[in-house]
């Protein structure tokens, strides 16, 4: 064994002593030596030595107590850095190293489990001062760090009132052709982790912003934004849902955003997720939406074939654009002007992305099935050649 591993092996097994003064003395040694670069590593690979099964369990607890230890150090630090500057104290002198600690303290609530303690619920209502969202800069992670708190804390922000305040900075950001995108990651966070009683309220609201933007500046980014929104709204409440709260801004609004949003925008979906989404909720939208299927009278039937192409032309590939990212938007020079920290990624702190829709593993199939049942109610109850094209459909495989 490597002597430097032996000898911290020594003070281990000295905490398992029977005498007091011994294990303080150990204790002592243990606290010092931590100190020292490399201790963690150390203790880390003594835990997989093959000695003595006491001393690597107590390694092993020493190990997790210093993890904690410099954790909760390093959130307590985040914590009254961001508070200080919420106050305005030093707010430009340190601008530049704002986005790194915002990504920092986002990996340390997305990698600890619910609930969170209050020590991290005390930071939020600062984060949603207007003087972190004034630097374009910082909107890439302070949006993580929203969606962070939903996902793990949003029955605590629902509760303390800020969901009014978090959809303000959604409003601002959805009125930004630079920013409109990070605005809709707030939204889907919303989406996913509340239920929709939490925010029902809000809806109109956010429907009327969205289709405002839709009227005065359409942009591809956007309507494929838009689209990804809307089919996890409908994939989380069902297409019925989706519908009734359209109407309570303007009725049958849904068949029109379906001709005029969803198709354009369709084949410039792009991303596993993105496209799992839309494939599931176009399935849901075609098999369970009431009064719309392929006998619909007047322009909804021919809807209904339209988006069953759609939905099977991305599945296989047809009509696919490729190529959509954000790189066909023209840069917003007004919001350029100046200077602003510029956003750089961590290398170390990557968020890691939850997999949506994970009781759905194949989206193809869950279509396909999907479909199937449209087929057999039909081949019962209508025409055999309606059936035929129906069944059509479902083996383009």
């Amino acid at each position: 064994m490597d002597p430097e591993l032996q000898q911290l092996a020594t003070v281990f097994q000295a905490t398992l002593s029977p005498d007091k003064d011994a294990i303080k003395a150990a204790e002592q040694q243990l606290k010092a030596a931590a100190q020292q670069p490399g201790y963690c590593i150390k203790v880390l690979k003594l835990t997989a030595t093959p000695i003595d099964d006491a001393i690597r369990q107590s390694a092993a607890v020493n190990f997790k107590n210093v993890i904690k230890y410099r954790w909760d150090n390093l959130a307590m630090a985040a914590i009254k850095f961001l508070n200080t500057i919420a106050k305005g104290v030093f707010a430009n002198l340190f601008q530049e190293f704002h986005p790194y600690v915002f990504q920092i303290f986002s990996q340390l609530i997305e990698l600890r489990p619910a609930p969170l303690p209050q020590l991290y619920l005390a930071i939020f209502p600062p984060l949603l001062s207007p003087v972190f969202w004034e630097r374009s800069g910082n909107v890439p992670a302070l949006v993580r760090l929203l969606q962070a708190y939903l996902t793990k804390a949003g029955t605590e922000v629902v509760a303390g009132g800020h969901l009014a305040a978090v959809l303000g900075v959604f409003q601002k950001l959805l009125s930004s052709k630079a920013h409109d995108h990070e605005g809709f990651y707030i939204v889907n966070a919303i989406v996913e982790s509340l239920p929709l009683p939490a925010y029902a309220q809000f809806l109109p609201s956010i429907w009327t912003l969205m289709f405002q933007r839709l009227s005065s500046s359409k942009t591809p980014k956007f309507c494929r934004f838009f689209v990804v929104f809307l089919a996890l709204f409908i994939c989380k409440h069902g297409p019925a849902a989706a519908a009734e709260q359209l109407d309570k801004v303007q009725p049958g609004i849904l068949f029109m955003l379906l001709g005029q949003v969803w198709l354009p925008a369709l084949p410039g979906v792009d991303g596993p997720e993105e496209e799992k989404l839309v494939a599931v909720a176009g399935a849901k939208l075609l098999t369970e939406l009431p009064g719309f299927n392929a006998a619909a009278p007047g322009d909804r039937g021919a809807l209904w074939a339209a988006l069953r192409k759609g939905v099977v032309d991305k599945l296989t590939g047809g009509g696919s654009q490729g190529g959509s990212g954000q790189e066909d938007e023209e840069p917003d020079f007004e919001e350029m002007q100046g200077y602003t920290a510029a956003y750089a990624k961590l290398a170390n702190a990557a968020k890691t992305e939850r997999p949506v829709l994970a009781e759905i593993p194949d989206p193809r199939q869950y279509v396909e099935a999907a479909l199937a049942r449209v087929g057999a109610a039909t081949s019962a109850q209508g025409p055999p050649a309606k059936a035929a094209a129906v069944a059509a459909a479902c083996s383009y495989a």
